[in-house]
């Protein structure tokens, strides 16, 4: 075997940008038995819907949607966060599920993982009047900036 790194047989990335809004610690990985209780966790759990409820709930609906627009409405998703200041800190977490087999004739090996990103972003700044963090679709990714991940040396 010679001193030449293996490529990389990449199968599946999982890319999750968990934007750092409030200066907050990032959320448990997405294995954590705690994000999955977090992620169905349901903001008006009384599941009976009388008319005061209903009436906050649409509130809030209408809330988050005028916070969502109003960040976006000058953001440009082309320059990174600081732009022609420091470079941004963007932070990795990758969780190995399962590594091999290894072909020492190919020189390659293959591997599932979950990668995840994470970053602050200050022009996503907001305040509410419940001071809250937004939790937000993969849709919301396509309208802000994301960095260029790549890995060199990796098969399809």
């Amino acid at each position: 075997m010679s001193g030449r790194p293996l490529p990389l047989l990449l199968l599946l990335v999982v890319a999750q940008a968990s934007l750092a809004w409030m200066d907050a610690p990032p959320p448990p990985p997405p294995s954590s038995a705690g994000h999955r209780r977090a992620a169905r966790a349901n903001p008006f759990p009384d599941s009976r819907m009388d008319a005061q409820s209903e009436k906050q709930r649409r509130d809030f609906m209408k809330e988050t949607s005028e916070v969502l627009e109003a960040l976006l409405q000058d953001y440009d998703s082309r320059l990174r966060p600081q732009f022609g200041g420091k470079p941004v800190q963007v932070n990795v977490t990758i969780n190995v599920d399962s590594l091999g087999p290894v072909l020492e004739t190919e020189m390659s090996f293959r591997v599932d993982f979950a990668f995840r990103q994470y970053w602050n972003d200050e022009r996503l700044r907001f305040n509410t009047s419940r001071n809250e963090k937004i939790t937000l679709s993969h849709e919301f990714l396509s309208r802000i900036w994301l960095p260029d991940t790549y890995f060199p040396e990796s098969l399809s």
